[in-house]
């Protein structure tokens, strides 16, 4: 190292703590590309002082003294801090290079496992909906076997009972009220295009001129009491009080934190209210005949059942909460899932 130094050869050597700064002095020339690197390789701290703008003016030792304190006449030609800092910065790149590749590697295994998780809720799903259909299909047939039974009895009855005094709403009809049969309750409403549906469906979402999504259908329909205790379908009943209950009511107020608060007679009031939904003309009818009949029939409990049973099965799956005496509530995180993934959905079918 000694040989290559007098070899470099610097204008001035100062000392500081035991270590040497080259001093090189700018009259013509800079220190040239060759020079700097030698002194970099060596590792040698070293500054070059432009004095190029006196080189014909005599400097005295005041002049001197304050263009060589002058940071703008002074620059490092080298610095040993440099290859630490460095050293620094690339072990810096390095580790955020690290800490990103670990990221996105566990971004990737989180993506990948969310879309199994998805695949196999939407496989459940779909699962329920085939078995909730082959549930429906064969409690429609055996119903329409009942109602085709009741028909024949009636037909006999009506015989036996020529003699009696004449009345509108007869025992056996009133015996079909009570098993709630009736041919509208399982009408497809997208096929047959009534007004409470179209309201229904818009106001979720849907287009009301297709059939529901499966997993959306799904989530609205369940297997209820009393069917037909109202004037529409059963499934146009349902999707109307899902869509009071999850995609908000002018009337419900909301409390502690977006909490809703409601029974079976609200959401009846809601029906009433908000689409118009009200007892089935069967249940008007033998409402108005009942003074003829031989027996007293509380008539509200067919459409008070329809909906509480229903509110039950919500309870049971999580969607609403059961306080007791058919109190139920509903609160903002459970909404906006259920609003956020039937949009979800929706976007997914609207896509090419």
């Amino acid at each position: 190292m000694e040989k290559v130094s007098r070899s470099l050869r610097p204008d001035l050597i100062g000392y500081l703590d035991g270590r040497s700064l080259w001093i090189e002095i700018k009259v013509t020339h800079s220190v040239g590309g060759q020079k700097s690197e030698k002194i970099r390789s060596l590792d040698q701290p070293a500054l070059e002082i432009d004095l190029s703008s006196h080189k014909d003016i005599p400097l005295s030792e005041k002049s001197l003294s304050e263009m060589i304190h002058n940071p703008d006449n002074c620059r490092w030609i080298h610095h040993s801090l440099n290859n630490e800092t460095l050293s620094s910065l690339s072990k810096e790149l390095e580790e955020s290079i690290i800490a990103a590749e670990q990221e996105h590697l566990n971004r990737t295994r989180e993506k990948e496992e969310n879309e199994k998780l998805k695949n196999q809720r939407e496989n459940m799903i779909q699962d329920e909906v085939r078995k909730s259909q082959i549930q429906l299909m064969e409690q429609a047939n055996l119903r329409r076997s009942e109602i085709k039974k009741k028909a024949v009895q009636e037909e006999k009855s009506k015989a036996d009972a020529s003699f009696k005094r004449s009345i509108r709403f007869s025992i056996s009809e009133l015996s079909r009220l009570e098993d709630t049969i009736s041919e509208h309750a399982y009408a497809l409403p997208w096929q047959t295009q009534n007004h409470y549906w179209q309201s229904a469906s818009k106001k979720i979402g849907l287009n009301p001129n297709l059939t529901p999504p499966k997993v959306i259908y799904s989530l609205a329909v369940r297997d209820i009491k009393y069917p037909s205790s109202f004037n529409v379908d059963q499934v146009t009943l349902q999707f109307c009080i899902f869509s009071i209950i999850f995609f908000g009511l002018s009337s419900h107020k909301k409390r502690n934190g977006g909490t809703i608060t409601f029974d079976y007679l609200t959401i009846k009031d809601a029906l009433r209210k908000e689409f118009g939904i009200h007892e089935s003309y069967d249940i008007k009818h033998a409402r108005s005949h009942a003074d003829k009949l031989d027996t007293t029939i509380n008539f509200e409990q067919y459409t008070n059942e329809a909906v509480n049973s229903y509110l039950f099965s919500l309870a049971e799956q999580g969607f609403i909460t059961s306080n007791g005496d058919a109190i139920y509530t509903s609160n903002d995180p459970i909404r906006s899932d259920i609003t956020t993934g039937i949009q979800r959905v929706l976007s997914a079918k609207t896509l090419p």
